[in-house]
Order: structure tokens, then C-alpha cells, then sequence
């Protein structure tokens, strides 16, 4: 390069690689200085890129590659690097108007044998012996030509930047096939006036004349069902199995529906459920009445089963008022993510086969653990409830699950299997009403208690509603900048009202835990309780993947401990236990996994802030309290106090839940799942599953503490007085959460309803210096609910996470172009991260272009029919844009109008939807 180069040539060399000529000047010697450019090869194609690699081109005289390195890798990567690719491909074929002049290389050799190693790895290609190539500028250079010569057939919108590793894993897509769109266009129907074979609601029937009443009977109903079959797998529980039907009933209904749904045996219509359901109503009374045991039970047991029913409608109502306090689904600042849940609950009832079709995405299905929903549709298509009131029903619902699974797995813990007095184990006498005590104390720190952070808001100068219910799920400082890490429990979760997946799996995650005690103590079959067992983790994983490895883990601890043999062959068999419950959980659900393109799939170590002990303290002091108590009475009075619990056939899963729940507790300050934003889920979700295990394991230590000999001590009442002074604290949150959340709504929110929809019959919303009323939206909701057949497409404002765009597709099912973006970025992790902008940018050229056939014919690419335009849409795009949409014309129409909104309907290059047949059926 001294040599042949003249002085003050532009020499072009690639970043990240060497940058040659080295220095190699001798002393006394002159040698040539060269103008250096570096081509920032390895930066994003995108057109700024482009011109940046055309100026550096025009200054340069001579390009130089130092080594394979860049043009080794680069095109290996042609959806993420196509513009790059094609200047490698032009520099090499001369047509970018520079030609090789020199090539040096010095391969491997062994004797006269020469080895070509340029695939080998950069120790060898790169850093040892690397391929050097020197090109010259040509008479062909022109900067236009060289322009047109790369970025011809380039797509800027759709250039994939994932990191490579993700390109490499061929994430497969979430759109639908061609039969998959016409399958649910055709189905879902809302309103059975309009479709009295197929349509899913009818607001003026029965069931939404007395919606409480039909949902309550649809409950019990279910219970009755299926106890039956729990009275055998849990004939040793002194309610043999009643509580456990109620947390049973949904996984063992949801199953085969969601099964045959997704194999396209039939649709998972309201029809089709309810006759599955009136046979196994049918079948539940035949097994009554040639079932001599069981009517034993109910004539012996009655008062049990209906103490734990009256418990289990009794927080049903205590919940079920904190819905009519605020049942709306949106607000601007405290609606949390309603709207989300609303509209996939939504997609779920439409949706004739699963996966579900994306509200959201139109053309792709919900690339998420939708599982909790279709048990939410399966109660809702039994019943026929409208989904606004059955979300405010679902909540009390699942709240009363939890209640009452942690109820009984506390009492329990504390005497094995058995009710009557005198039948304890292990030298412990325990009453039936100490196994009251524990499980109605479990309940109580499960559902009812909160954390005592709420008691720092008191030194705070100001404090507004939305810190006395919000701040505690932000207990854990944190340095400025950093976000905060989601410490919710049960109680802010049902109160909040979010319809997440933590939520719908907190009844499947504690029956879990009943599957564990039962398997310790041999309640029932083996055999069929893990079966009912696998189907459960299968049935967890696809509602809340969270939860599985410690349900997991509850389920192998109880299996180890419930054998008799040698420590080697416990051993070996509960290894071969674990592994057969896992695979068989996930071959129950094989389709779903197999649906699935998960882009979170790993931890990674937490570099940041960690928890401090005063943090743990506010965060689960209340839970520990009873324990900690508990052990020190033990160590100042060890033979008094019953240290004989140890021998207790239970005392292992005593152990059990405290190890695993302090094992994630502590798990989170290590590890965190890779793209998460800062450890925010990672805490959130090991969180709540820590607190419930701790709650029954701190009602089991609150029942051993309030033991009759306990009581007479002095010691025993201050531990007594100990305790109810916790009681009170925990009560705090709720005492000022409460109202406060009440009266988080919109101005002048009086109204009693179950209706999450009710609010935008008088709510008046302001977004950028905009305001209107929401009345003309609610109007033409209904009005798409009543009179559209199918599930056609329609196109409305594309808006920011939790603002009032996507409002059609939220609360009418139906899909949209586009919904909350983030959220759909989230469910497209893994995939090329162009898919959710370019649909962002055709909704906003839909609307803003002035031209109605480009309008339409970007409808036509999504199989659009309807396009909104309401105050949310004349707010967000441009006024001129919207006037086109009033011309007419034979594929063009106003399909519906309103003082404040109008729809318009396009038919034009838009698929029939037919009737279904045989044949159409996937």
C-alpha cells in the first residue's frame, strides 16, 4: 500500500476491523499519509445509512477489507443487512465501480499441502492469518447508479432488526391461513336477534334480566357436577372433596372444550356448551343416586359443606361489592389494563376454533396464554351473560376460588385429613375448630390483608386516591431512574381489577397445592390424582407459565415425602415422577405449546439495585409474623410447646411452602427473565405466588399458636395480643384503598351497575385539548354488537397504550388493524420488529391520505369492511383526510350515523363471508 498508493488517497476501511496501512516506518523513512474513512458497515440498513456509505464512496479512492470478518457475516444476515449484502455483492462483481488490484494471503500449509481454511472461526479467518483484498476506484463510479444499485428491491419498512441470534431461531408466524380468516369471519356473531342459531348474547333474555342469579346457579351447578369425582380422588379431606369441585369444575370443564375447539371437532358455541353441560348435570345425579358413600358423606358432613359454601358466597359478595363500586373497564389514568383483557375476553367468545384471532392484529391470532379466557367464555356461554357484566362477575368469582382453596389448605396443614377431635398425629391433639382457625387465618392473609407500606403514606405531606390503593404495589425503593418493581398481592390484584393471567390462575395454582397434600397423606388414588394433577400443571402453564415450576416442584416434594423406601429409591422414583408429570402436562397441551412463538424464554443475572430488609419487612412482615412467633415459643419451651410437630405426617409440606416461597423471593434478586423491563414482572410474578404459599403456611403456624394450652400462658396472650395487632395493620390498605379506588371513576360515576360499559353513557374524556362525550361511541357500539353478522374487520384511531383508541375493537370483539402497540410488540417478541409499525403507519395513511382508493385499497390488504370515524379519530388525524370518506359509490357507503360518529362500510376487494359448511370447517 506504500508502495502503490499515492499520498493523500481516500483509503476506506470497515469499522470494527483493522484499519490498514499499519504503521510500519522505519527511522529517517518518509511514507505516504492517506485520507482514513471508516464505512459504518455494521450500523441498521436503513436510507440514511445508505447516503452515509455513498458520501464515504465518493471521497474514497481505495476500499480495503482487512479481513473476512464484516463481508464473512454480513450477508448471512440478507433480511436484516440487504442493502449491505447488495454492496457486497456489487463490490465484489465490479458493478459498483471499484475492482480488486490485490489480494494477500497466507493459508496453512504442511509441506506442500495448502489447507483452505476461510470458513474456519476468527481465530484463525480474522485474527491469525486473515484475507486481505484491496479495490480501486473505477471510471464506472457514479453516485446515482451506485444509489440505484442498492437499494433496489429494498423494503426499508420491513428490514428485520433483531439481533442475529433471534433471525437465527426462525420464529415462525402468528397470521392466519386463508381458512383460518374465513372460518372466523363467518362465526361469532354477538347478537342472537340477529342469529338465533350462532348468535352469543341477547340483552333482553333472562339471563341479563337477572344476570347474579343465573351466575350463581351456573356455579353451584358446576360444583355439584363434578364433586361426584373429587369425593373419590379426595375422600380423605374432611369435606371429601367439596372445595376442591369448585376449583376442579373449570379446568375439568374447559378442557375438552378447548381440546375439540382447537382440533375443529366443532364450534364452541353457547348451544353446543350447554348440552355438554346439562348431560354432566345428568350424569353428577346419576352418580348420586347409585352412590351410597356419598350421600354418607353429605348426611354426616352437612354442616362442614355448607359452612364452606356460605364462606365461599360470602367473600363472593364482599368482592362482588367492590365491582359495583367501580365497575367500569377504561379511565385515561386509573383504568389499568381492562381494555386489553376486555378485548381478548371478547376475541375469545367470538373465536368458533382456537388459537383465537387477535383483536388487535387483524389476520394473526393471540400469540399469548390465553387458556384463562376460554374458562371466562365457557362460564359466559353457559350462562349467556353479556361480557361487560360477566367481567364484574368473573372477578368475585375467582376471588372466592382463592379464598376458599387457601382456607382449606390451611386448616389442613394443621391436622392431616382428619376433623374430629382426638385425630391428630404425631402426639398433637388438634380440634376441628383449630382447623377452622388455620384455614379461615390463611384466608384472611391470602385475600383480605395487604402489605404495610400503606402506613409510610402517613408521612407524606400529600396524598392523593391513587397512592392509597396504588403505592403498595410499588414497595421496593429504587434509585431515580430505575423502575420499580411490581410488589402486588391478592387483594390490591381482585380490588385493582385487571383480568390478567396471574389472577385467572391463583385457584388452578392453590388446587395444585391440594393435589400435593393429598398426595402426602394419600387422600384418594394415585394414580388418578396425578392425573387430575398433570391436567392441572398443563392447564397452569397455558393460563400463567409462572406458576409451573414451583407447582412443579410442590407436587415432586409431596410425592418424595409420601414414599416408604429406601433414600435411593425415593429418590429415583420421584425423579422419574417429575419427569413423566412434566412431559404430561405439556402432551395435554401439545397444541397450544406447538401454537405458541414465545420470544422471553430465558433469565439472565440481575446487575441492579436489590431488595433492602426494610422493604422485606413492609412487603411480607404480616405473613411472617405468625411464624416467627411460632419458633420462638418452640425454642424458649421446646417441651411444651409441641416440637413434636416434626413427626407430623403434614410438617413436610410445612416445610415445603416456606422453602419454595423463600426460595423465589430470594431467586429474584439474582436472576431476572431476559427483556423484562428493569426485574418489574420478574418480582411481580414470584411475588404473589410467595405470598400465597406463605399465607397457608403462616394460617397453619396461627392455628398451632391458638391451641387451647397456648391461650392459658401469659407468653401464649401476648402472642395472641401480637397478632391481632397485625390483623389490624394489614386491614390499613383496605380501610384506605377502598374507597379511594371507588372514587378513581369518571365525574359524576353514582351509578350502581355491573355493566362495564355503563360509563360511557355519561363520561366526558379530554385528550389533547379535546374534549367530548363518549355517549355518540357507546351508541355505535351497540349498534355494531346488534347488527353486524360475523367478525369482519374494521379500522378505527390507532392511539397510545391505555387512551381511548381501540375502543371498537375492545368492547365489540371485533378485529382492528392495530390495538394498544406496545402490548402487540410484546406479542410479536421474536419476530421482525417491522410488522407492528408498518400497520401503525397504514392506519394513519388511511386516514390522513386524500386519495379514497389508496384508503381502500389498504383496507383491502387487511380484508377491512368497516371504518370508524368518531371524536377519537377527528382529534388524532388530519380533517381533509377525513372528508374523503363522505364520497359514495357503489363499493363505498355510510353504514351507520350518529350525531358524533359515523361508520363507513367498503365491499369492494372484501371475501364473502358465507354460510358455513362442512367443507369450510378447519
Amino acid at each position: 500500500m506504500f508502495q502503490a498508493i499515492p499520498s493523500g488517497s481516500g483509503v476506506a476501511c470497515e469499522h470494527w476491523d483493522d484499519e490498514l496501512p499499519l504503521s510500519c516506518q522505519q527511522p529517517g523513512e518518509q511514507i505516504p499519509r492517506f485520507n482514513r474513512i471508516s464505512l459504518p458497515l455494521y450500523d441498521a440498513d436503513t436510507p440514511e445509512k445508505r447516503e452515509r456509505l455513498l458520501d464515504c464512496l465518493s471521497r474514497t479512492d481505495f476500499v480495503v477489507l482487512s479481513s473476512d470478518r464484516l463481508i464473512g457475516s454480513i450477508p448471512r444476515l440478507p433480511t436484516r443487512y440487504p442493502m449491505t449484502t447488495r454492496y457486497y455483492d456489487a463490490l465484489l462483481d465490479g458493478s459498483l465501480g471499484f475492482e480488486q488490484v490485490a489480494e494477500f494471503v497466507s493459508p496453512p500449509t504442511l509441506g506442500t499441502r495448502v489447507f483452505d481454511d476461510s470458513s474456519a472461526e476468527e481465530a484463525f479467518s480474522v485474527y491469525d492469518h486473515p484475507r486481505v483484498r484491496i479495490f480501486s476506484k473505477t471510471s464506472g463510479w457514479n453516485r446515482d447508479a451506485a444509489r440505484k444499485r442498492l437499494s433496489g428491491g429494498v423494503d426499508w419498512a420491513h428490514v428485520d432488526m433483531r439481533p442475529a441470534r433471534m433471525i437465527g431461531q426462525g420464529v415462525a408466524s402468528t397470521a392466519l391461513t386463508d381458512e383460518q380468516r374465513k372460518a372466523f369471519r363467518m362465526g361469532g356473531t354477538w347478537s342472537s336477534r340477529l342469529d338465533a342459531a350462532k348468535g352469543l348474547f341477547n340483552r333482553d333474555s333472562f339471563a341479563n334480566r337477572f344476570p347474579l342469579l343465573v351466575w350463581v346457579l351456573m356455579i353451584e351447578c358446576s360444583a355439584w357436577m363434578f364433586f361426584p369425582i373429587m369425593f373419590r380422588l379426595f375422600r380423605g379431606f374432611p369435606d371429601r372433596g367439596w372445595l376442591a369441585a369448585r376449583l376442579a369444575a373449570p379446568v375439568l370443564m374447559t378442557y375438552p372444550v378447548w381440546l375439540a375447539a382447537r382440533s375443529g371437532l366443532f364450534y364452541a358455541a353457547p348451544g353446543v356448551l350447554r348440552g355438554l353441560f346439562a348431560a354432566g348435570l345428568l350424569a353428577a345425579a346419576t352418580a348420586y343416586a347409585v352412590s351410597g358413600p356419598l350421600r354418607g358423606a353429605l348426611r354426616a358432613k352437612w354442616r362442614l359443606l355448607l359452612f364452606e359454601a356460605l364462606l365461599y358466597w360470602g367473600v363472593f359478595t364482599v368482592f362482588l361489592l367492590l365491582r359495583f363500586s367501580n365497575p367500569d373497564l377504561w379511565h385515561p389514568y386509573f383504568g389499568g389494563e381492562k381494555p386489553m383483557d376486555f378485548a381478548f375476553l371478547n376475541a375469545v367468545l367470538r373465536s368458533p376454533f382456537y388459537p383465537p384471532y387477535n383483536p388487535w392484529c387483524a389476520g394473526e391470532y393471540i400469540n399469548y396464554y390465553y387458556m384463562g379466557f376460554v374458562q371466562c367464555s365457557v362460564w359466559i356461554k353457559l350462562t349467556g351473560v353479556i361480557p361487560s357484566v360477566a367481567y364484574n362477575l368473573i372477578l368475585p368469582t375467582l376471588a372466592a376460588q382463592t379464598a376458599c382453596a387457601v382456607f382449606c389448605s390451611g386448616g389442613l396443614l394443621l391436622n392431616g385429613l382428619t376433623s374430629r377431635k382426638g385425630e391428630g398425629s404425631g402426639g398433637i391433639q388438634f380440634s376441628r375448630a383449630v382447623y377452622w382457625i388455620g384455614g379461615l387465618a390463611a384466608l384472611f392473609l391470602a385475600v383480605f390483608s395487604g402489605n404495610l407500606y400503606e402506613w409510610t403514606l402517613l408521612l407524606r405531606e400529600q396524598v392523593t386516591d391513587w397512592d392509597w390503593f396504588w403505592a403498595a404495589s410499588r414497595a421496593i425503593f429504587t434509585p431515580e431512574g430505575e423502575v420499580p418493581p411490581i410488589t402486588e398481592f391478592p387483594f390490591f390484584t381482585f380490588l385493582y381489577g385487571d383480568l390478567h393471567a396471574h389472577m385467572l390462575d391463583m385457584p388452578l395454582f392453590l388446587l395444585n397445592a391440594l393435589l400435593a397434600i393429598a398426595l402426602l397423606r394419600g387422600a384418594g388414588d394415585r394414580r388418578w390424582l396425578s392425573a387430575l394433577a398433570a391436567l392441572n400443571l398443563g392447564m397452569m402453564y397455558t393460563v400463567n407459565a409462572w406458576d409451573f415450576p414451583a407447582g412443579l416442584l410442590l407436587l415432586v416434594w409431596a410425592f418424595f415425602f409420601s414414599l416408604h423406601d429406601t433414600p435411593a429409591r425415593r429418590f429415583f422414583y420421584t425423579a422419574l415422577y417429575g419427569v413423566g408429570m412434566a412431559c404430561a402436562a405439556y402432551l395435554l397441551f401439545l397444541p397450544f405449546h406447538l401454537d405458541l412463538q414465545s420470544g422471553y424464554n430465558a433469565f439472565q443475572w440481575w446487575k441492579g439495585p436489590r431488595t433492602g430488609a426494610w422493604d422485606f419487612v413492609l412487603i411480607f412482615g404480616v405473613l411472617l409474623l405468625t411464624p416467627a412467633l411460632l419458633f420462638i415459643r418452640w425454642a424458649v419451651h421446646s417441651r411444651r410447646s409441641g416440637m413434636d410437630v416434626l413427626h407430623h405426617p403434614m410438617f413436610p409440606l410445612w416445610i415445603g411452602f416456606f422453602l419454595l416461597s423463600a426460595g423465589m423471593v430470594a431467586g429474584v434478586e439474582f436472576l431476572v427473565l431476559e427483556g423484562d423491563i428493569g426485574r418489574m414482572n420478574t418480582v411481580f410474578k414470584f411475588y404473589i405466588q410467595a405470598w400465597l404459599l406463605l399465607a397457608v403456611f403462616a394460617g397453619a403456624c396461627a392455628g398451632m399458636l391458638c391451641r387451647r394450652a397456648v391461650w392459658k400462658s401469659r407468653t401464649g396472650q401476648l402472642v395472641s395480643a401480637l397478632c391481632l395487632l397485625a390483623v389490624l395493620a394489614s386491614l390499613f390498605y383496605a380501610w384506605r384503598a377502598v374507597p379511594a379506588r371507588a372514587r378513581c371513576r369518571f365525574e359524576g360515576a353514582e351509578r350502581l351497575t355491573l355493566d362495564g360499559q355503563a360509563f360511557m353513557e355519561y363520561a366526558v374524556y379530554q385528550r389533547d385539548h379535546h374534549a367530548y362525550a363518549l355517549k355518540d361511541d357507546y351508541d355505535a357500539i351497540r349498534h355494531l354488537q346488534e347488527a353486524v353478522s360475523g367478525t369482519p374487520v374494521l379500522v378505527e384511531a390507532q392511539l397510545p397504550e391505555y387512551s381511548w383508541g381501540g375502543r371498537y375493537s375492545i368492547h365489540t370483539g371485533l378485529p382492528s388493524i392495530l390495538g394498544w402497540s406496545w402490548h402487540q410488540r410484546q406479542q410479536h417478541a421474536g419476530q421482525p420488529d417491522w410488522i407492528v409499525p408498518a400497520r401503525a403507519r397504514d392506519v394513519a395513511e388511511i386516514y390522513n391520505t386524500l386519495s379514497l382508493p389508496r384508503a381502500l385499497e389498504l383496507m383491502q390488504k387487511y380484508e377491512a369492511e368497516y371504518l370508524v370515524v368518531g371524536p377519537a379519530e377527528r382529534a388524532a388525524y388530519a380533517a381533509n383526510g377525513l372528508a374523503k370518506f363522505e364520497q359514495t359509490n357503489a363499493s363505498w357507503s355510510v353504514w351507520y350515523r350518529n350525531p358524533g360518529v359515523t361508520i363507513y362500510h367498503g365491499r369492494d376487494g372484501v371475501p364473502s363471508r358465507p354460510e358455513p359448511t362442512a367443507d369450510s370447517l378447519w
